[in-house]
């Protein structure tokens, strides 16, 4: 009887001192099941936002921006673009005048220095639609120029440093750099670039070129496309 009394008593002690374990992990347990959960809820907020598209003041859907150009490609694509310097020489179809550019990814659009520029407006014969065109002359650093007769794409309105607004007018121009052919609007800027009498933003660039900051003029464009061109 004293043997079974003293059994029941050492069961009893061995369960209070698993309860009392119990007790001593459980608030740690609460702890970390609720750091869980908040991380959680912070990584389903953030996939939700990234779904949810941005509107405007006027409740209109805000279009994503384009990924910029990245300058570090992987070692697969470099058969398909053109290593070149941030300044190289290039020349436009129609023309025989080699043009310096600089190549800038950090502007969306390319731009090119013109003068004497003359708009006017031409129809079909069989339409009574006028489209707008411009003339215009391109002019290299050694004083050759090459008049240029185009239809107007579009126009761009352009904020200067002093805070006024301008509007320049956008064409289509084909550019030969290195041995790369691509088609292209250009800004017609009357304001001159720099020493450069192009830039080269990177709608024009992307996709064609890697740009190695630390060269410059590294090609000579030679474009098949550019003996077939006309003006």
């Amino acid at each position: 009887m004293l043997l079974r009394t003293m059994d029941r008593m050492n069961s009893v002690l061995a369960g209070d001192k698993k309860k009392e374990t119990m007790n001593l992990r459980l608030p740690y347990l609460k702890t970390y099941c609720t750091v869980l959960l908040i991380l959680c809820t912070w990584s389903m907020n953030g996939l939700l936002a990234e779904d949810v598209p941005k509107k405007d003041a006027g409740g209109k859907e805000k279009p994503k921006k384009k990924a910029a150009v990245s300058l570090i490609v992987p070692a697969t694509s470099s058969s398909e673009r053109i290593v070149v310097g941030w300044g190289e020489k290039i020349r436009l179809a129609g023309s025989e005048i080699l043009l310096h550019a600089e190549l800038d990814p950090t502007r969306q659009h390319s731009s090119i220095r013109v003068d004497n520029v003359e708009e006017f407006e031409t129809s079909k014969k069989k339409s009574k639609k006028k489209k707008k065109h411009v003339r215009f002359t391109l002019e290299d650093r050694y004083g050759h120029s090459v008049t240029y007769e185009k239809e107007v794409q579009r126009s761009q309105r352009i904020r200067t440093a002093s805070g006024k607004t301008r509007t320049d007018l956008v064409v289509e121009l084909g550019v030969c750099l290195g041995n790369r052919y691509v088609e292209d609007e250009f800004i017609l800027s009357k304001k001159k670039v720099n020493e450069y009498e192009a830039r080269l933003g990177r709608e024009t660039l992307e996709g064609n070129f890697i740009i190695d900051p630390a060269l410059t003029y590294t090609v000579t464009p030679s474009c098949t496309e550019l003996q077939s061109s006309k003006k």
